[in-house]
């Protein structure tokens, strides 16, 4: 690795931990640094296995750390840990997913070190969505009321904070009372591996990952929980006329198994993934989080498909004049089986609403590599 162009990017989880947003986020980062020509070590949670090797990409590991968040432990080791990589391989500057750096602020700041930290959503965020009686929403609750309390204090002293949309930059704005600036980095999408489909492409796709090519099919991309609404696709494909293709993984998987008539891929790489989202016709996107900017939304809207999603701030602004089929954000089991019934019957309604939001994406998703050079501009390095 070269010592002038050596960046540490902080993150809990990786494409190498689990299937999620904030982990494709890091891929797109990873590969729009090196695209740069930056050497990039991933500071992360313990890997389950050794990752492929990368020219010019390293990972190093955290003692104690969890994909699943940012332990004591994780505080605890983080510094030491990343002061020796940077004794052994100096370091030009951090960028953090989410708040997985904080334990650095002190010792970036001795160092002159720049520090870039990327929020997808605020933990006053979760605090506004609605929350169901099991006691495992309520600790999800209590832990998000816990972040919030830190994140107002920590938030602010961040050097360059970044938001993944301006919808999340707006609402950090507001619940800090306007004590930080935000600089927004939406994410991007590669419109030469995600875009419409010719016919024929659409049926090697269906036949490769075993769908019926006369049906029509609702699919879905993303971690299979009950946070992101995987269980309620389970519900509407029960006695439906459309079949429903899942990509991804999680918690859910035994009950993705059992369903009847479901056809589920697993995680995929990107290839693999914009393949997939070519054999279906409908993306449904029933998720209870308030999103940033969906990555998932983003990559099948680019592929051409309708997308039937509840509003919130992320998602409406990527669905709005008729790209998709915005529902109100308490929707309900009935308004979303409505809307995909309805599409699924209209086959020029469909094709329609897809081709405005394959349009729109490709002139207004950015180039990965353009938005991570204006970043590290904003750093004070060279991009």
């Amino acid at each position: 690795m070269t010592r002038l162009r050596h960046l540490a990017l902080v993150t809990r989880s990786t494409v190498y931990h689990r299937v999620g947003g904030m982990e494709r986020h890091t891929q797109e980062l990873v590969d729009a640094l090196r695209a740069l020509g930056w050497a990039v070590t991933v500071v992360t949670a313990p890997l389950p296995a050794d990752p492929p090797e990368v020219p010019g990409v390293r990972y190093q590991v955290v003692p104690g750390g969890s994909a699943r968040g940012y332990t004591r432990a994780w505080r605890a080791h983080l510094a030491a840990v990343v002061d020796a990589l940077h004794c052994a391989e100096p370091l030009a500057g951090i960028l953090s997913q989410s708040t997985g750096a904080a334990p650095l602020l002190a010792w970036a700041k001795t160092r002159g070190l720049p520090l870039a930290m990327v929020v997808h959503s605020t933990a006053r965020d979760q605090l506004r969505e609605p929350w169901g009686r099991h006691p495992r929403a309520w600790a999800r609750r209590l832990r998000a009321a816990w972040a919030w309390r830190e994140n107002r204090e920590l938030l602010p002293r961040v050097p360059v904070l970044v938001a993944v949309s301006e919808a999340v930059a707006q609402r950090l704005q507001e619940d800090l009372n306007g004590r930080v600036a935000v600089f927004v980095l939406p994410s991007g999408v590669d419109g030469t591996v995600f875009r419409p489909p010719s016919s024929g492409e659409r049926l090697r796709a269906r036949r490769r990952f075993g769908m019926a090519e006369d049906a029509v099919w609702v699919g879905y991309s993303g971690r299979w929980t009950t946070e992101k609404g995987v269980d309620r696709l389970l519900r509407w494909v029960e006695g439906a006329r459309w079949r429903l293709a899942l990509s991804g993984a999680g918690p859910l998987q035994g009950a993705v198994r059992r369903t009847p008539g479901v056809v589920a891929v697993g995680a995929l790489p990107k290839a693999e993934q914009a393949e997939f989202l070519r054999g279906l016709d409908i993306f449904a996107f029933p998720s209870r989080h308030r999103e940033g900017l969906p990555m998932a939304v983003m990559e099948a809207m680019a592929s051409g498909l309708p997308v039937v999603a509840a509003a919130d701030a992320g998602v409406a602004a990527l669905l709005d004049q008729g790209r998709g089929v915005l529902l109100a954000e308490d929707a309900g089991d009935a308004a979303f089986v409505q809307a995909i019934r309805r599409l699924s019957e209209d086959p020029m309604a469909r094709a329609a609403m897809g081709a405005r939001a394959a349009a729109w994406a490709k002139e207004r998703f950015p180039s990965w590599t353009d938005g991570v050079a204006k970043l590290l501009e904003r750093m004070g390095l060279d991009g």
